[in-house]
């Protein structure tokens, strides 16, 4: 880990703010990438650890989407969450064991058990694909509106 970043939202309670909830993700990847000393445009892959329901999907990526549209808009984002279901704590975990064996193998295995993506302006890997992984970014929320991001270089 070469990065890291945090931020906490006030607004956990208040499901209406989405837009400032996904600015505080926003924060954090922005506060790891600082940390790492490196930009958006240096980022291989981005994966996220959202539990799938509307608001916490939208909440990361628009939080992705933002980070990322001016310098490096096609990064493949991955979830594998839809592979062993979210749980919880251990979301970020597992997320972070599966982009490991990709930045080892310089693959990553296409987003299982997803047929309809939530947000197009994003490119999430669909297919499995050989990729040159240097850095990686990992971003998630636990419980109270807290968000982290850690870049991972390869």
């Amino acid at each position: 880990m070469v990065g890291y970043g945090k931020s906490c939202s006030n607004t956990y309670f208040d499901a209406s703010l989405l837009e400032e909830k996904s600015a505080s993700m926003a924060l954090a990847i922005e506060r790891a990438l600082t940390h790492a000393g490196i930009s958006a445009g240096d980022i291989d892959l981005v994966c996220g650890t959202s539990n799938g329901s509307d608001d916490h999907s939208r909440i990361e990526i628009d939080a992705i989407y933002n980070t990322f549209a001016a310098q490096n808009p096609a990064v493949p984002v991955v979830n594998y969450n839809a592979c062993f279901g979210f749980v919880a704590s251990a979301a970020g975990l597992l997320n972070l064991a599966v982009i490991t064996d990709c930045i080892k193998k310089q693959a990553v295995p296409a987003i299982p058990n997803t047929v309809e993506f939530f947000d197009e302006r994003v490119n999430f890997v669909r297919q499995s694909m050989k990729l040159a992984l240097n850095h990686v970014l990992l971003v998630g929320a636990t419980e109270g509106g807290n968000y982290y991001a850690f870049v991972i270089k390869g």
